[in-house]
C-alpha cells in the first residue's frame, strides 16, 4: 500500500485524508495536536506543527512516503515543498514557496513578468510613510504571509495609516506589511490543478465579504455569475501568472477582481485549493470533477484525469459570525433541509469577537438547483436582503422556459416509443441492441436537459408538467402503433392539462 503524507489535520484537511484512504493509500498525517477531527481519521497521526518541516521531513524518511500533499494552507505548502524537494517527490520549488507564500515577493515576480498588478510597497515599521507618498487612497494593508484575513485593513486617509502598518506588522511572521492601492470590483477566485507545468482550471468562485475595513469571508458559491467570454480572459491572464510564480505541480486557488469596465486585477495567488472549503467541497459539487483526487494524483506524480463524476449542481459555503447568520441556517434547515450538505460543529454565538477567518463560529454547505433560493443570504444590501428572505419564493415562470419544459418532456416520450419497438425484436439480436442504445442516449440527453430547466422552475411545478407525456404517449400508441384509444383516455388527458395549465397559470 502506498503512503501518503497529509500536512494539517483540522476539518478543512479532513476531506483530503478521507479521499486518501478511499482511494486505498495509508494516510500519515501531521499537525500540532489540538484535538482536531484528523488526528481520529488518519491511519496515522503524528503530535508534529506544520512549521517544523525539519522533524517532519525525519519522520517522513522513516515512513518511506510515496508522496505528500495538503489542502487550504499556505504554511502548510512550505513544509510540503521542502520535504518533496529533499526526498525527490512531486511538488513545487522552493523559489515557488517563496513567491507564493510572501505578498512583496509575489508582487515584484507579477511586475517582474508584465503580468497586470497594483501599486505596492513594503514597510517593515510605521516610520516608512514617505515610501507611499505617491500611492493614491484608498489603500489595503495587510501582512506580507499571513492568510485567512488576518490583519487586513483599508484606509482612506493618511491618519489611519500608522496603526493599520503596525497591526499587519504585528500579525507577519517576517515583521513585514504590504502597501496596496485598493482595488474597485466583485472579487472572485479561480480554482485549478497544474501538473509538470501545465495549468488547468476547474471553476470560478464568487466571493462575500463584510467589505471595509477587513474584508472577512462570509461566504462563497459556484459558479460564479461571469460571462463566458470574461472567464477565458481570466484565465489567459492567470496562467501567465502562476507560470510567473513558476507553480508546476499543485492545486491553485487564484483571487482576483474584476472592475466595472472589466480590467482583471490579481490580488493574490495560492499554490494549493482555496480554503474554506472551495477546494475540498465546492469545486466538486459544482463541477462534478474530483478535485480532491486530482490533488493526491499530482502530488503521487499521476496525471489528473478530468471526468465528470456527477451532475453538477450550484454549491455555497455561509459562514456564521453573529446571531442573524445561525438564525437563518436554522431557517434554512428547517424550510429547506435537503440543500444543506454538510455543517460544521457551531460553536457559541458571541463569545468571542471575529477579528479574521479563524475565528468565525462555524459553517454550513450546500448544494442545489437555484442560487437564487439562498442569495440574499450573500447580500449586505438590507433593501435587497428583506426583498430575497423567504426560502420558498417562487420563482418566475416565463412562455419561453414553458415551451423549453415541454419540449424536453417531448424527449423524454420518444425513449418509451424507442423501447417499444424494441420490445418487439429478439432478445440481444443486432435491432434490440441498437434501439436499446437508442433508448439510453435519447434519456441521457433528456438528463442533461431536465436537470438545466429545473433551475429556472420550482421543483413541483417542473414534474407537474412532466404528467403531459401522457399526452404524447397517446398520440404515439394512436399514430405509431395502431392502439386503440378509448374516451377515459381522452378525458383523463384533458384533465391533466387542464391541471397542467392551472399549475403554470398560477406560477
Amino acid at each position: 500500500m502506498k503512503k501518503l503524507a497529509i500536512i494539517g489535520a483540522n476539518d478543512f484537511q479532513n476531506p483530503l485524508i478521507l479521499k486518501a484512504k478511499e482511494l486505498g493509500y495509508e494516510t500519515h498525517v501531521f499537525a500540532w495536536q489540538d484535538g482536531s477531527i484528523g488526528e481520529k481519521t488518519a491511519d496515522y497521526f503524528y503530535p508534529i506543527s506544520i512549521v517544523e518541516k525539519d522533524k517532519i521531513l525525519e519522520k517522513c524518511k522513516e515512513i518511506g512516503i510515496d508522496g505528500i500533499t495538503t489542502i487550504a494552507s499556505d504554511l502548510a505548502t512550505v513544509t510540503v515543498n521542502y520535504v518533496a524537494k529533499e526526498m525527490g517527490l512531486p511538488g513545487n520549488s522552493i523559489e515557488c514557496n517563496i513567491k507564493s507564500t510572501n505578498k512583496y515577493e509575489m508582487r515584484k515576480a507579477f511586475k517582474e513578468n508584465e503580468v497586470p498588478t497594483l501599486r505596492f510597497e513594503r514597510v517593515t515599521d510605521s516610520s516608512q510613510l514617505n515610501l507611499l507618498s505617491n500611492m493614491k487612497y484608498p489603500l489595503i494593508v495587510k501582512p506580507t504571509d499571513r492568510s485567512g484575513s488576518r490583519a487586513i485593513t483599508k484606509i482612506t486617509n493618511k491618519s489611519q495609516l500608522k496603526d493599520a502598518i503596525n497591526k499587519a506588522i504585528e500579525n507577519s511572521f517576517e515583521k513585514a506589511a504590504i502597501v496596496e492601492e485598493f482595488i474597485e470590483g466583485q472579487e472572485y477566485s479561480a480554482e485549478g490543478i497544474t501538473f509538470n507545468g501545465e495549468h488547468r482550471f476547474l471553476t470560478i468562485t464568487q466571493k462575500a465579504t463584510t467589505g471595509a475595513p477587513n474584508f472577512i469571508e462570509i461566504g462563497h458559491y459556484e459558479p460564479a455569475e461571469i460571462s463566458e467570454e470574461m472567464k477565458q480572459k481570466v484565465y489567459n491572464e492567470l496562467k501567465k501568472a502562476l507560470t510567473a510564480l513558476e507553480i508546476t505541480n499543485s492545486a491553485t486557488h487564484s483571487e482576483f477582481k474584476i472592475d466595472a469596465k472589466g480590467n482583471i486585477r490579481i490580488i493574490e495567488i495560492g499554490a494549493r485549493m482555496g480554503g474554506d472549503c472551495i477546494g475540498s467541497d465546492l469545486v466538486e459539487l459544482s463541477t462534478g470533477y474530483d478535485y480532491l483526487k486530482m490533488v493526491i494524483d499530482v502530488a503521487m506524480g499521476n496525471k489528473p484525469i478530468f471526468k465528470i463524476t456527477h451532475i453538477p449542481k450550484i454549491s455555497a459555503i455561509k459562514f456564521i459570525l453573529n446571531q442573524e447568520d445561525l438564525d437563518n441556517f436554522n431557517k434554512i434547515k428547517k424550510e429547506r433541509p435537503e440543500i444543506i450538505y454538510r455543517q460544521s460543529n457551531i460553536e457559541e454565538v458571541g463569545s468571542r469577537k471575529v477579528v479574521d477567518s479563524s475565528t468565525r463560529f462555524g459553517f454550513y454547505i450546500m448544494s442545489l438547483n437555484n442560487m437564487d433560493d439562498i442569495k440574499w443570504l450573500f447580500y449586505d444590501n438590507k433593501e435587497e436582503k428583506n426583498n430575497n428572505t423567504s426560502l420558498t419564493k417562487k420563482k418566475k415562470t416565463t412562455i419561453k422556459n414553458i415551451i423549453f419544459l415541454q419540449l424536453i418532456i417531448f424527449i423524454y416520450t420518444l425513449a418509451s416509443v424507442v423501447a417499444k419497438y424494441a420490445s418487439g425484436e429478439d432478445f440481444l439480436s443486432f435491432n434490440f441492441i441498437l434501439l436499446y442504445g437508442i433508448e439510453i442516449a435519447i434519456l441521457g440527453i433528456y438528463a442533461i436537459f431536465w436537470q438545466q430547466i429545473i433551475k429556472k422552475f420550482e421543483i413541483s411545478v417542473a414534474y407537474a408538467n412532466r404528467a403531459i407525456s401522457l399526452l404524447w404517449s397517446l398520440l404515439w400508441a394512436a399514430l405509431l402503433f395502431s392502439e386503440k384509444i378509448t374516451i377515459k383516455n381522452i378525458i383523463g388527458v384533458i384533465i391533466v392539462i387542464i391541471g397542467t395549465i392551472l399549475i403554470n397559470y398560477d406560477e
